[in-house]
Parts: structure tokens; C-alpha cells; sequence
């Protein structure tokens, strides 16, 4: 991918790129920094581009690895409704973990992301803390357009009308969920772009369309009773003008959970780590250090 070459070049961290491979699925993601072990898992079919904004930052303190979960970037498209989520996005990561022998490990997630990594806090001695980005899983209640892709055909459709195969519509469709819309980059657009391409990319709204049905969020997808098993530090940050979730219903269910802490970020929606970079840098990175 020619712009992923592009995003690393705004990187000052030298970069080294690599694949894992579990099972039938390759799984691409990017090397940087020195230190303990710091995972980032972007959200929906994003992929590691998300975190450019971040990693330069991060990498002072922590060796990151960003990946490219499947279905994004250069890690191997797949058809989200013929593959079981855990095995192809938690199990992967899991294995991942093993086969490098990562310990003392820190996550960062994103939507997506973000439920992957409380399955991982919760089940990984290895993992000794972790940032939730906006994550799905912790809140039912999501807007009818959400809930509206769990109708047959409803995602393939609506994939067609609103990214096509236009450039132009994809910015708009980035764009949209944010409040800081400039902080999505032409570079970005264009990675992001590459990977659609692929005759096999299907989208984030087709990873939606499982997580969700006409009344929400599916009970499988919810990832309460994860963050429940665990008394290891949790940084909740949530975008104030997001509305992917009801906030108020995701705070009156983590109210019971005294090792979460709750950081809603100013002037920013459902991307906060690229809307207002430096300061999620700033608010994440001394929680990560202790």
C-alpha cells in the first residue's frame, strides 16, 4: 500500500512492518518504540493508520505494536458473517501474544478495539492494564441506523450508497462520526481507500451488522461481565459528542466498578485519539506508566 508508506514517513519512530499468521488469517501490523509491550487495536475495519496520530508519542515509552485486525489494512479480508468474532478477532490476538511471548503488556482499543481488549484484560495475566476508547460493549442502546444493519442485505446496501467505490464518499463517511472533521488527513483517506479496494473488503458496516440487532446491541457482544472478572486498571475515554452509545446508560453501568476510571475528552466525538491527539497522548500515557 503506497499511502501506508505515506503514513509511515509522518512517522519520526523507525518502523519495522511484519505478519502473523493464525490459522487461515495473516495479520499485518507495524513495530515501534522500546519498553514494556503496548497494543493497539483500532476500531472497525480502521486499521493501524488510526494510531498515527499517537504513536511517535507512545513509542518513548512503550515498544507498540499496531495492528491491523482483519478485515483492514494489509491483514487478510474476510466475510464477517461466515467467521466466529472471538476466533478471528480475539483468539488471533491471543495467539499473537504467545507466539511473540509479550509480557507486562498495555492495550489500547478502540470501538471494535475496545471490546476486544476487555476480553483480553480479563483473560490474560499477561495484560496488566487497558485504555477503552469508546468501545463497543459496554452500553445496549445504539442509534436505528445501527440497528437497522441487522437486516438482510441492509449492510451491502448501504455500503453501496454511502462508500461505493468513491474516494469522496469515504471521506464523508470518516469524517462524519467525528467533531474534529479536519484531524482526518488526505493521507488517511487514501489508506483507508487501498484496503476497500480489495475485491474482498466488505466494511465496517458489515462488521456492525453482526454486533447488532433492531433492539441494540446483541448480549454477545457486551463486555460488562469482561470488566467485571478483573480488578486490573481501566481508562474509560469517551468523545463528548458521541452518540454511538448512550453515555449515560455506559456510566450507570460502570458505576458498579471501582477500577474503572471515566475521562470524557472535550470537542471531540467517536474518535478522540485522532481528534484531539495530544491530549489523549497526554492523558493516556501517565496511566499506561504506572
Amino acid at each position: 500500500m503506497k499511502s501506508q508508506d505515506k503514513l509511515i514517513q509522518q512517522l519520526s519512530s523507525s518502523i519495522e512492518s511484519g505478519f502473523f499468521m493464525h490459522e487461515n488469517l495473516k495479520l499485518h501490523y507495524i513495530k515501534t518504540g522500546k519498553g514494556n509491550p503496548l497494543i493497539l487495536l483500532h476500531g472497525a475495519t480502521m486499521g493501524w493508520g488510526q494510531w498515527v496520530p499517537n504513536i511517535d508519542s507512545l513509542a518513548q515509552s512503550f515498544t507498540v505494536f499496531a495492528l491491523d485486525l482483519p478485515g483492514a489494512g494489509l491483514s487478510t479480508k474476510i466475510d464477517f458473517q461466515k467467521y466466529s468474532f472471538n476466533k478471528a478477532f480475539i483468539d488471533s490476538i491471543i495467539q499473537f501474544i504467545h507466539y511473540y511471548s509479550l509480557t507486562n503488556i498495555r492495550v489500547i482499543g478502540h470501538s471494535t478495539g475496545g471490546l476486544i481488549a476487555c476480553h483480553l484484560v480479563s483473560s490474560l495475566p499477561q495484560v496488566k492494564s487497558v485504555v477503552l476508547v469508546n468501545p463497543v460493549g459496554l452500553g445496549g442502546k445504539t442509534p436505528l441506523p445501527f440497528r437497522l444493519l441487522s437486516l438482510p442485505g441492509f449492510a451491502s446496501l448501504l455500503t453501496k450508497v454511502l462508500i461505493g467505490k468513491s474516494k469522496k464518499k469515504l471521506k464523508f463517511f470518516l469524517t462524519e462520526p467525528l467533531y474534529q472533521k479536519k484531524s482526518i488527513s488526505d493521507t488517511f483517506v487514501d489508506y483507508v481507500f487501498e484496503s476497500s479496494s480489495s475485491k474482498e473488503w466488505l466494511g465496517p458496516l458489515h462488521l456492525i451488522s453482526i454486533m447488532t440487532s433492531l433492539k441494540g446491541i446483541k448480549k454477545k457482544f457486551m463486555a460488562l461481565d469482561k470488566i467485571g472478572k478483573t480488578d486490573k486498571k481501566i481508562l474509560l475515554i469517551w468523545g463528548q459528542y458521541d452518540d454511538t452509545f448512550d453515555l449515560k446508560e455506559v456510566q450507570e453501568n460502570i458505576k458498579f466498578f471501582p477500577h474503572v476510571r471515566l475521562s470524557i475528552m472535550k470537542d471531540t466525538a467517536h474518535v478522540p485519539n485522532m481528534e484531539r491527539s495530544k491530549e489523549f497522548n497526554e492523558i493516556v500515557l501517565p496511566f499506561l506508566e504506572k
